[in-house]
């Protein structure tokens, strides 16, 4: 589970600003060219379905995923369109990369040898 590994609030940044625009993109270029639906839906849940539980129901996620979900109905309801166009950007805009707050400060000790720190474990 990567939610063990890495904070919430930093995988929700990272898949709205890096993943998530990428995705997209690719699913806006595969639409605009007379997919197979199913295929189309297959490849969506697995992605979906990819993602882990406590993500999705992520209000920043949620809207990412009905992009593509809007894309989805509008190829299928214009089958004769040359290209689907990419939803409106987030009306949250870019998230930011928030740093997680350090209750005591980190000072490293620059004399500090490998040697001697093996030596104390």
């Amino acid at each position: 589970q990567w939610t063990l590994l890495i904070p919430e609030h930093y995988l929700v940044a990272l898949f709205v600003n890096e993943f998530f625009p990428k995705w997209l993109e690719v699913l806006r270029n595969w639409l605009s060219n007379q997919p197979d639906f199913n295929e189309v839906h297959r490849w969506y849940t697995e992605w979906k379905n990819l993602l882990p539980h406590s993500i999705i129901r992520n209000p920043s996620i949620e809207e990412q995923l009905n992009r593509a979900l809007f894309m989805l109905k509008e190829a299928l309801t214009s089958p004769s369109a040359k290209t689907i166009s990419l939803p409106g950007t987030s009306t949250l805009g870019p998230l930011p990369y928030a740093r997680p707050a350090i209750s005591t400060p980190i000072n490293p000790t620059p004399d500090v040898k490998m040697k001697d720190a093996k030596e104390k474990y």
